[in-house]
């Protein structure tokens, strides 16, 4: 009973999260990048040094979300009475296929280029498998 409950409560937060993250994703890039520029602020003194490190506060997030949700993806599956292998690898695998449908979703923001879409789908793919190679191989 006690499992169920923490199953529950993770796939609660996991659809949270998956509404956050699409919450970001609908945001054309201008509006991305004023917000990413009104936290470089926060950092620096100039503006030529927030424009600087706009791009990285913006990566960064985007890496902090999916962190996030690799976090209760794994939490998620660590529930199930899986080996530790098969936990990663499902769990790395809902977080590849959720980053998928997001940049998906991102092709229908304005504003927004498929070319850089999928570079990043590509990215995130290959880093998620290179992961699981070296944890695992």
């Amino acid at each position: 009973m006690k499992i169920k409950i923490i199953r529950l409560i993770l796939i609660i937060l996991i659809l949270m999260w998956m509404m956050v993250v699409f919450g970001f994703s609908n945001n054309n890039a201008q509006t991305s990048s004023s917000i990413s520029y009104k936290v470089a602020k926060v950092f620096v003194k100039t503006e030529k040094e927030a424009k600087t490190i706009e791009p990285y506060i913006r990566k960064l997030a985007h890496l902090s979300e999916y962190t996030a949700g690799g976090f209760l993806f794994y939490g998620l599956f660590l529930t199930f009475q899986l080996s530790p292998k098969k936990q990663v690898i499902f769990a790395e695998g809902m977080g590849v296929l959720y980053a998928i449908t997001d940049e998906i979703h991102q092709l229908f923001v304005p504003r927004k280029s498929s070319e850089e879409l999928m570079m990043s789908v590509l990215t995130q793919l290959e880093l998620h498998l290179e992961y699981v190679c070296y944890y695992f191989l």
